[in-house]
């Protein structure tokens, strides 16, 4: 029995031994295969590392590469470019040279052309300088004429007048006094005025006629030399296509001779323009005086607009040149209503006080609904004035009495057309208030812009004008138009002296004249 007992504790030992070992074993190989796998996932993972740093080197330098011939083909391009822009520019000043030589040569051959007919030309310019000067003389005749006539019936009108309201008391004769005083002053200044136009207009002949005779004299001398250098016995041919080239070519030269008489023209225009604007200005007054009472202008907008409209002394239709300031507000529209209200009322006081000492016909109001336009019909300078008046005193009361209030301005001086509506009260319409919405337009919030025919005007009575305004450039609208604009200053801003005119040729104002039936319809009940 202790025999297979230890038989049996040995083979029992022994299994266990046998499975001991097998864990043992089994184990092991788990161990070791961990190891294995973790030693080749190390080294997969530094190999993939190891590739995508080789990848990325490859790509930068391919980048590098590609690169250098993207900057090598970019200046090869420019040296080509660089190369045909030269190569044109000197067969450009090649061409340009031989088309100046070629054109000298022509000159020389017109001039020696029109040397022939020299003595034909001067007869043609004194006939055609005689024949406009007569011209010129029954015209001024005619509106002298025109004027006396009118200045008459202006003066039969404020005599029946006075008849009228003889019985009206000292103080509407003393009305009636001062008016017909004041047609008088109008009628000696309209006088003086023409007796100066008349000086200017002597003078220009003078000097037209001065400057054709040493034009004559000088195209005599040239004929002459022209004639010694022509070979003896020979005839000078001119062809037929010559012939006409030559005749129109003097038709250019009598267009230079007359060009003095042409500026005399314009200067008149400009006096006879100057000269309707005062008897407009007169004729308003007179009118204003007749009134039995002024309103006052302290009101609020809407009322004051209706008065102007009302009483200004217009016709039915009439289209004439008027500064008009565009006034708008800035993001108006995307207040609530009630800032709305606010934002108007504050502009409208603003305007009324600006316009203070205006009167009901020298300006016309047009409301926006975001802003306002005015036209005035008398001075240009009101327009300035007025603006002048209206920043000041927003920015003086801005943190006060308008915090939010920001207004832009635009300026312009254009034709207006002036019509009543079927309630009888003057509208205004026209370029003149397009443009000055378009130059209102290029200004940001709280500037003012004026237009270039504006600054040219305003600039042309005094250079002091120069020192309010900075030229800003050439700015374009929506429809292609362009506009010389500029900003009209603050008055402790700077001014550089190289921004205030432009480098550009010079634009003259066109002035068209008022109509005498102006100076008639201000005097009608």
């Amino acid at each position: 029995q202790a025999k297979q007992d230890a038989e049996a504790a040995r083979v029992k030992a022994e299994q266990e031994a046998a499975s001991a070992k097998q864990q043992a074993e089994t184990r092991a190989r788990e161990e070791m295969e961990k190891r294995v796998q973790e030693v080749e996932a190390t080294a997969r993972v530094k190999a993939e590392q190891q590739l995508a740093q080789a990848r990325a080197e490859a790509k930068t330098i391919a980048a590098a590469v590609e690169q250098a011939k993207r900057d090598a083909e970019a200046a090869r391009i420019k040296a080509e470019q660089e190369a045909e822009e030269a190569a044109r520019m000197r067969a450009e000043q090649q061409a340009v040279q031989v088309k100046v030589e070629a054109g000298a040569r022509i000159a020389e051959e017109e001039k020696a052309k029109l040397a022939v007919e020299v003595a034909e030309l001067k007869a043609q310019a004194i006939a055609a300088e005689q024949a406009k000067r007569d011209a010129d003389a029954a015209r001024v005749k005619a509106e002298s004429e025109a004027r006396a006539l009118a200045e008459a019936k202006v003066l039969a009108d404020v005599e029946a007048e006075k008849t009228r309201t003889q019985q009206s008391g000292d103080a509407e004769r003393r009305k009636i006094e001062r008016a017909s005083v004041r047609v008088r002053e109008a009628s000696e200044r309209a006088k003086r005025v023409a007796e100066a136009r008349a000086q200017e207009k002597a003078k220009a002949e003078t000097k037209a006629k001065g400057q054709a005779e040493a034009k004559a004299k000088a195209t005599s001398e040239t004929e002459l030399k022209a004639k010694s250098e022509v070979p003896q016995g020979g005839a000078v041919h001119v062809a037929p296509g010559e012939e006409s080239a030559g005749r129109t070519n003097d038709y250019l030269l009598a267009a230079v001779v007359r060009l003095n008489a042409k500026h005399a023209a314009m200067e008149e225009s400009v006096f006879a323009a100057l000269d309707d604007l005062a008897q407009h200005q007169e004729a308003a007054e007179y009118f204003e005086a007749m009134q039995s009472g002024d309103g006052d202008v302290a009101g609020n907008f809407a009322s004051d607009a209706a008065e102007a409209k009302t009483n200004a002394p217009v016709p039915e239709r009439r289209t004439t040149i008027a500064a008009v300031a565009f006034f708008d507000v800035v993001n108006y529209s995307t207040e609530s209503n009630s800032k709305q209200i606010e934002l108007k009322h504050q502009l409208n006081e603003l305007l009324a006080n600006s316009l203070e000492s205006l009167g009901a016909g020298e300006r016309v109001i047009l409301d926006t609904g975001d802003g306002a336009a005015i036209g005035f019909l008398q001075h240009p300078t009101d327009a300035l004035e007025a603006v002048m008046h209206f920043r000041n005193r927003l920015m003086a009361n801005k943190f006060y009495n308008y915090p939010d209030l920001r207004v832009r301005i635009g300026i312009h001086l254009g034709p207006v057309s002036l019509v009543k509506d079927i309630n009888g009260q003057v509208n205004m319409l026209g370029d003149g208030i397009n443009s000055a919405q378009r130059v209102m337009s290029f200004a940001s919030k709280s500037q003012v812009y004026v237009s270039r025919t504006y600054f040219d005007f305003v600039f042309s009575l005094s250079d002091e004008y120069n020192e309010l305004f900075r030229y800003r450039g050439s700015q374009q609208d929506k429809h292609g138009r362009e506009f010389q604009v500029y900003e009209l200053l603050d008055a402790d801003e700077p001014v550089d002296e190289f921004e205030q005119m432009p480098d550009q040729p010079e634009a003259p104002v066109n002035l068209a004249p008022f109509k005498l039936d102006v100076f008639d319809a201000a005097l009608l009940p």
